[in-house]
């Protein structure tokens, strides 16, 4: 099978609050996830030398091919990067970047988390994956009922009103503001999910002549350069074809 967005949104959707990460070595493509805190200290006390830790980190996190064996991979320093790659990403390599990824989370603030906070403060039965299974229509419903709840306990607290910031940032949110692109990959944001519908109407198909993927540690400038050409083998391909 072959890693298209399909399979790599499939994973992210079934590991929300892990980064997925791609590698493609040789012919072969991987895609990893990254590590829990408990996941990591086992997999440092099991392990009795660094190689079998790489190798350990690399099983652990693997999400593609299945029971794929690095231990006996035979790929020379793909161990070695993958579970490099994977500690970083996990957050086991610098604290910095833990924190920045705290001071992300205290500033994303919008409507949506707004309205499920308040429901979990006021409503505590219900658990955040249960919300983002709601439409807006219910999601406001309970939002303006856990508004009354708290009300009645005494709480004045109320939902900003942030239209303008919203209707601000829309005008912004384009695949041609590379402004924007360079700031999705300043937060970890892979521009290929945020602008997935519109790749696949572009291209006709879901699939790319080669994944481009994912992550903060990606040079924005080789992810803008790669969208580029994509584009133009497209444009090229259109005006050169045969009228049938």
């Amino acid at each position: 099978m072959a890693v298209d967005l399909s399979l790599l949104n499939y994973y992210k959707d079934l590991y929300s609050g892990h980064k997925i990460i791609y590698v493609r070595f040789l012919d072969m493509d991987f895609i990893f996830r990254t590590l829990t805190r408990k996941e990591y200290k086992y997999i440092l006390q099991s392990s009795p030398n660094q190689y079998e830790k790489e190798d350990n980190i690399c099983n652990a996190s693997c999400l593609y091919p299945e029971e794929f064996d690095f231990g006996e991979c035979g790929f020379a320093g793909i161990n070695e990067f993958v579970a490099a790659r994977i500690e970083k990403e996990s957050g086991f390599q610098d604290i910095r970047d833990v924190l920045n990824e705290y001071k992300y989370a205290k500033q994303f603030n919008n409507l949506e988390i707004q309205c499920m906070d308040l429901i979990k403060a006021f409503i505590p039965e219900y658990t955040y994956e249960e919300m983002e299974e709601w439409t807006w229509q219910k999601l406001m419903e309970m939002t303006a009922r856990a508004e009354r709840i708290a009300e009645l306990k005494g709480f004045d607290w109320h939902i900003q009103d942030q239209s303008e910031e919203y209707f601000k940032e829309m005008e912004n949110i384009s695949s041609d503001n590379e402004e924007f692109i360079k700031q999705l990959q300043n937060d970890g944001v892979d521009p290929m999910f945020y602008f997935e519908d519109e790749i696949k109407e572009t291209f006709q198909s879901p699939i790319i002549d080669f994944p481009i993927i994912l992550g903060q540690s990606w040079n924005d400038e080789v992810v803008l350069d790669v969208v580029r050409k994509q584009i133009k083998k497209k444009n090229d391909w259109t005006e050169t074809r045969p009228n049938l």
